[in-house]
């Protein structure tokens, strides 16, 4: 190896189908997209290029498949309160200072998460 030299730069280069690259181009519209008519930040779509980019897509679809299933018992828990609430006639063995309490948390969650505005999707919902 000769003296003075730099470090050296290895460059590798790998085909990629079609289907692949036109997927990748989608995806990087996709996110373009919902960045300007969203009012996406940055840190939202790094967040997400990183995790769809350094992942396995079974584990994509394992998180997906878990984020689906709360929401689905988020609906069935929350359906449930407001039944509960609506048939409700008497607030006998219910304590005022629990319910009370119960409403201040979720103002403070709510104040919380509006103030960090570092996602939008929490927002939406």
């Amino acid at each position: 190896e000769p003296e003075g030299d730099g470090p050296g730069l290895e460059l590798r280069l790998r085909n990629v189908g079609l289907a692949f690259w036109t997927l990748q181009n989608q995806i990087s519209m996709g996110l373009d997209e919902a960045e300007k008519s969203m009012g996406m930040n940055e840190y939202d779509i790094d967040s997400f290029k990183q995790m769809v980019g350094g992942s396995s897509p079974l584990k994509i679809m394992l998180f997906y498949s878990i984020t689906v299933l709360h929401l689905v018992f988020e609906y069935l828990a929350f359906s449930s309160d407001i039944n509960f609430w609506r048939s409700k006639t008497s607030f006998e063995g219910l304590s005022s200072s629990s319910v009370t309490m119960q409403a201040c948390m979720n103002i403070i969650m709510f104040l919380y998460v509006k103030e960090q505005q570092q996602t939008k999707f929490v927002m939406y919902f």
